[in-house]
């Protein structure tokens, strides 16, 4: 179902998507985890550090994704019915789950659908500025870590904006 929606939203958006033939351009990766999470993974090497410093807050890894969902489903080991239907229906503060890992992405998420998506360099340089631009802050500017993620190597951060369907 996301995915569906992710695709259906991907239309030409001129300078942006698609690509011109004779322009550089960057793949990134959308990430199916099942029908209600998402996530999009870059390759670190591709990522300007004045664009989105906060993906190197762990160094020695390939690839980080990043997805944004409400704050308590997201967090939660078991999330109550209370807590997805607060999700779905009201605004809710959100969070970003940023993941750091090596592996070819098909590899580390073998049970996902993984979809390859090639941007303009503008429009990847519009992804992960969007992504910075995601983070909430503290009153000096910087990141706020939540606590650790889902995965072995990964960390919540509160993000800006509220959640719902």
């Amino acid at each position: 179902m996301v995915m569906a929606v992710c695709l259906g939203c991907l239309g030409p958006i001129e300078g942006l998507y698609p690509p011109r033939a004779d322009e550089p351009t960057k793949t990134v990766w959308l990430v199916n985890h099942n029908d209600w999470h998402a996530g999009i993974v870059v390759k670190m090497e591709d990522i300007p550090d004045r664009l989105w410093p906060e993906h190197r807050d762990v160094e020695g890894f390939d690839y980080v994704e990043v997805g944004w969902g409400d704050r308590d489903y997201y967090q939660a080991a078991e999330p109550t019915v209370w807590i997805t239907l607060k999700a779905a229906f009201w605004p809710t503060p959100s969070v970003l789950h940023v993941t750091w890992f090596i592996p070819p992405v098909r590899q580390y998420f073998p049970g996902s659908e993984v979809i390859d998506i090639t941007l303009s360099q503008g429009g990847f340089e519009r992804l992960v500025t969007f992504i910075h631009e995601s983070y909430a802050r503290d009153g000096g500017g910087g990141t706020i870590r939540l606590g650790p993620g889902l995965y072995e190597h990964s960390q919540f951060y509160p993000a800006r904006g509220m959640f719902h369907l």
